[in-house]
């Protein structure tokens, strides 16, 4: 499948300085060494957040100072960190709801009860987007601030709907909606002056299936997944700007689906996963079913590839007996990437990676 290309500025892959360059298996928290999985990573590249699993789940902080600590809340399970590592939003088990975490402040309720998922936080830690259900089982976009509580965003679906993404500024919301004409979920981009906004893959925003995933700081790029008439399966990756979006492609020649999870600030870097013949199956995305599927990275000027070929082929790391099923999250500047994989053991393990 032949990628497209926008005028964003690049960060140099084609040279990469090995000598510097990294890869590790961030463990697992004591007692929980079934699995573990990273989610989310601090602008600057230092802090990661994830869960660690066996009979129960626990959330952690990773530091390459500090190594794994887990977040004293219990049944924890994180979904997204400020961009300064301080704030941490996820969901605290049957009847805790959605909970905002702050090492000095502890845990407080964001919304009570097993009804809804926190997805994204701005900046500062100020803002939170996730869903809420109704007693019908419906979801509703919100967009959250302690002075303001939960406030719907407005979709004009009655049924599934959900806010994944946030600007730094905690102003402009990305997510999924139902189109209630076909069924389908279809990505959005919300601000307070426009609304909902639909968005596809060459212009196509209607009778598409998928959901935006992620967006930059400043609030113009955006990425997810859509239909496209690019692909033959059922969904591709996509970065949207200025009112244009533009397939990713997939790692089996237009024939897989990808989503892509999240992006460097100046779009220039895109990480998430894809189908794949050299991947495993993972529970990532309930579209990939029982698929192998594969962590890719995509640059402006070397498109899709997997990421674990990068890491060894232009980087030089031995990742022996690894596989990187996705790639969650990436830091501003693009150089430190972080996801899940199975180790050479077999272990559902987080991973880090530095490309500097």
């Amino acid at each position: 499948m032949a990628f497209a290309t926008l005028s964003f500025s690049t960060l140099t892959l084609g040279h990469p300085t090995a000598d510097a360059a990294s890869f590790q298996g961030l463990g697992f928290l004591p007692g929980l060494n079934e699995r573990s999985r990273a989610v989310d990573i601090s602008a600057d590249g230092t802090v990661v957040v994830g869960i660690s699993q066996k009979d129960a789940t626990a959330s952690f902080l990773w530091t390459a100072a500090r190594g794994m600590t887990q977040i004293p809340v219990d049944r924890f399970a994180a979904t997204a960190i400020s961009d300064n590592g301080q704030v941490v939003v996820g969901n605290g088990g049957v009847n805790r709801g959605i909970l905002r975490w702050t090492a000095a402040g502890g845990a407080t309720a964001v919304a009570a009860g097993p009804t809804g998922i926190a997805e994204g936080i701005s900046a500062d830690g100020t803002v939170v987007v996730g869903f809420v259900s109704n007693r019908a089982g419906n979801d509703a976009a919100f967009r959250w601030t302690a002075a303001e509580g939960l406030v719907a965003l407005g979709t004009s679906s009655s049924r599934w709907n959900g806010a994944v993404g946030i600007s730094d500024s905690g102003q402009v919301v990305v997510g999924y909606s139902t189109d209630d004409a076909t069924g389908a979920l279809a990505p959005f981009r919300w601000t307070q002056s426009t609304g909902v906004t639909r968005l596809g893959i060459g212009g196509r925003t209607s009778g598409v299936f998928g959901a935006a995933a992620a967006i930059s700081a400043n609030g113009r790029f955006i990425v997810g997944m859509a239909g496209s008439p690019n692909t033959d399966a059922n969904g591709e990756a996509f970065l949207w700007s200025d009112q244009q979006g533009i397939g990713l492609g997939d790692l089996q020649n237009g024939t897989g689906i990808s989503i892509a999870y999240d992006l460097s600030d100046d779009a220039s870097v895109v990480v998430g996963a894809s189908t794949s013949n050299a991947g495993q199956p993972f529970t990532s995305f309930a579209l990939f079913g029982d698929q192998s599927q594969e962590a890719f990275i995509w640059t402006s000027q070397r498109g899709i590839r997997s990421l674990k070929a990068v890491l060894t082929n232009d980087y030089g790391l031995n990742l022996t007996g690894w596989t990187l099923a996705e790639a969650r999250s990436i830091s501003a500047d693009g150089s430190t990437i972080v996801g899940t994989g199975f180790n050479p053991q077999g272990q559902q393990e987080a991973w880090i990676a530095n490309l500097d």
